[in-house]
């Protein structure tokens, strides 16, 4: 009895407390991060394969260590498991996901991306548990973001990566290739990345970030907005630097939605938000206007080469799923499977359809696919009945919006670890935000 006595005293210690919380800041802070330890190194066709690889990621091992902390001083009689509509098909997805493992082609691939897909699961159920004020927990995030914001900027202007390998950055050199540059008026560009492997996910980030930014600007205390002007202007600029044109396009759609969101509401201080990042975006674009041209010109090479890559990889996708329509190749799986059809590319050339509706139906088949339509649906039902909340609506709608919107022409969100834990964020953020809106009803069946 003392020692159990004890044990319980030790967890009630305040500095436990500070410990904790300043891991859930870092898990916010690190989620975009490419920091990892790559203990399996995927190889084909004598190529570093990135889809073949296991890593560690630094956030992992801060949400485990997170986790830890949480079921050592919480009954898993109290946990509060969500609103059951949406949680449902969560669960759904994530079970189809780790069936899968039994028909992958590479288990132990199906198996690291499962067991990421249940960590982050149980991240989620930790903040819609944990998070009293879910406003507090926005701040670590966009200040992880206004970072990448600053590294990507940097990357820009000296064209060449910054030094921050033992960080995760890139090694990036646009004459070599391997940065995606743009070119423009005969010269060569890079392309922000900030620390993540692409330039389409620094620009996906940025944009999916862009309503959290603009709801804490309007509900800020005066001196914090002169932080979150700074930090949406380089948001603003670094978007317009990853010459993301999806990210760009999201960027005008959600604009609009702002917008009528202010127009509703009667809420200048959002017109003020969304002003100032569409300022600072243009801004940023106006001096690059060969560069900008370039992204839309089908005739150049580079941008041709984007546009075949795609195309074939449609045609790649209908070739797969007319042998594994129903259950797919397993999670995971996509790009490994591509070697059937045909074996003598190089590495780099095996990746993932460009759209995360396309990729889901190839590796959890037909079965996969329903059930991630049905999860969407009930996020947005989820959101809609919280449509007149002028707190909540902005996260509720716009920020899974955006990562949805995204996935139409990218693969990012679902097949690389950023996307998912980004996703992931936003599903909590939706449902913690219900639960400020309809206060004095949490306990009730949902």
């Amino acid at each position: 009895m003392a020692s159990g006595e004890s044990s319980e005293k030790l967890l009630k210690r305040p500095w436990l407390n500070i410990v904790e919380q300043w891991l859930l800041w870092l898990s916010l802070f690190l989620l975009p991060w490419q920091m990892r330890h790559i203990f399996v190194w995927g190889s084909l066709n004598g190529g570093y394969f990135e889809y073949g690889s296991l890593s560690l990621y630094t956030v992992d091992v801060v949400i485990i260590l997170l986790l830890l902390f949480w079921f050592f001083r919480k009954s898993l009689r109290h946990i509060y498991v969500g609103p059951k509509f949406v949680m449902l098909p969560l669960m759904m997805f994530i079970l189809w996901i780790t069936a899968s493992v039994f028909w992958a082609q590479d288990a132990l691939v199906s198996v690291a991306a499962a067991a990421h897909y249940w960590l982050f699961f149980v991240w989620l159920v930790y903040l819609i548990n944990e998070i009293k004020d879910w406003r507090k927990i926005l701040w670590p995030f966009v200040a992880g973001v206004g970072f990448q914001a600053i590294v990507g900027i940097a990357q820009y202007l000296s064209n060449s990566s910054v030094g921050l390998a033992f960080l995760g950055e890139s090694i990036l050199d646009p004459g070599a290739g391997n940065g995606i540059p743009v070119i423009g008026e005969g010269s060569s560009q890079l392309r922000a990345h900030g620390m993540l492997p692409h330039a389409n996910m620094l620009g996906g980030l940025m944009t999916a970030s862009l309503p959290i930014f603009w709801y804490l600007y309007h509900k800020a205390e005066p001196y914090r907005r002169q932080l979150l002007l700074l930090l949406m202007m380089l948001t603003g600029v670094a978007l317009a630097l990853s010459y993301s044109r999806a990210a760009w396009a999201t960027l005008i759609l959600i604009a609009i939605a702002g917008i009528i969101v202010g127009f509703r509401t009667k809420n200048k201080i959002l017109f003020q938000a969304i002003g100032i990042t569409m300022l600072a975006f243009m801004l940023a674009l106006g001096p690059q206007a060969s560069f900008v041209l370039s992204r839309f010109n089908t005739q150049a090479a580079i941008e041709q080469i984007s546009i075949d890559e795609r195309i074939e990889g449609y045609k790649q996708w209908q070739q797969m799923i007319n042998d594994n329509s129903v259950r797919g190749v397993g999670v995971g799986n996509y790009a490994l499977s591509l070697k059937e059809l045909d074996s003598a590319r190089e590495s780099w050339w095996y990746q993932p359809v460009h759209n995360i509706y396309l990729l889901i139906t190839g590796e959890l088949g037909v079965i996969g696919a329903a059930i991630w339509l049905w999860l969407i649906t009930a996020v947005l039902c989820l959101g809609w009945r919280d449509w007149r909340d002028r707190q909540a609506t902005m996260l509720i709608f716009l920020t899974p919006i955006s990562i949805w919107l995204l996935g139409l022409v990218d693969h990012w969100p679902i097949s690389l670890q950023q996307g998912r834990l980004l996703l992931f964020l936003a599903l909590a953020l939706t449902i913690l935000t219900t639960r400020v809106s309809y206060k004095g009803h949490t306990s009730r069946k949902e």
